[in-house]
């Protein structure tokens, strides 16, 4: 298990504390290979703005999608 503070939803400081968190548990290459497809299931649990905290938030999904797209990989939802 693997945590990272992050200030706000800023897109790269969002990619950078994945990035940092999925190293420290063995990195993307461990969960992911290449030619993978993978599907990310965010949480949607009502129509709310992203900052209110009830879904996933989209700079997570994206960042989470960018790092899997680095091992060529495909990410969908």
């Amino acid at each position: 298990m693997a945590a990272a503070r992050c200030k706000d939803y800023n897109e790269s400081d969002v990619f950078r504390r994945l990035s940092e968190c999925l190293e420290m548990t063995g990195g993307i290459e461990r969960f992911v290979t290449p030619g993978a497809k993978v599907a990310l299931k965010p949480n949607l649990l009502a129509a709310t703005e992203p900052d209110q905290a009830v879904t996933t938030h989209p700079s997570v999904v994206t960042g989470l999608a960018r790092i899997i797209r680095q091992v060529c990989a495909e990410a969908f939802i």
